[in-house]
């Protein structure tokens, strides 16, 4: 068996074995997982990923954060996968808009999954108005954390909304 070494990039490296991955006449299957097609997989094909989610009302519109201190309101939350951009209002825990030099970082995850997720992209639109673009893999159950530090103050509020599959 002769190994050979891909460079993908400064950081990373592939090790690929010569030897034939799939017996003589399974190479039909080679493209399947499991009997399954790629595009049939639970994590979506590459062009459903890259489709714009549809937008709805969750079932909670409003987020508290951990401590208290900050809320999030989202009247529209993605209700399938794919490339979700939606709008979060922000606010103190008394409705106050959050300081101009508030600091608003993301991240996302599928409570109980292990999954490498890009970050949360997170623009600021006006005193109390972000958006949030994200991309949902599959559907499931969702929690965005926004993590906040607003006038010395730090807290996380957790929006949380269920997908499902486009039908």
């Amino acid at each position: 068996m002769k190994i050979r070494k891909l460079m993908l990039s400064a950081s990373l490296s592939l090790v690929i074995a010569s030897t034939p991955l799939f017996a003589e006449g399974d190479h039909a299957d080679s493209h399947n997982t499991h009997g399954m097609a790629h595009d049939k997989m639970q994590m979506g094909s590459h062009q459903d990923q890259m489709k714009s989610v549809k937008l709805g009302p969750g079932k909670k519109s409003k987020f508290k954060s951990k401590k208290k201190n900050f809320l999030a309101y989202s009247n529209l939350l993605p209700l399938t996968p794919g490339w979700a951009v939606f709008k979060t209002k922000l606010t103190t825990k008394s409705g106050k808009d959050l300081s101009p030099k508030a600091k608003v970082t993301g991240s996302f995850e599928m409570p109980g999954m292990a999954m490498d997720l890009p970050p949360v992209k997170i623009k600021r639109l006006s005193a109390s108005e972000w958006e949030l673009s994200l991309q949902i893999p599959m559907a499931g159950y969702w929690k965005v954390h926004l993590d906040i530090e607003n006038e010395g103050i730090k807290d996380r509020v957790d929006v949380k909304f269920v997908t499902k599959e486009a039908s």
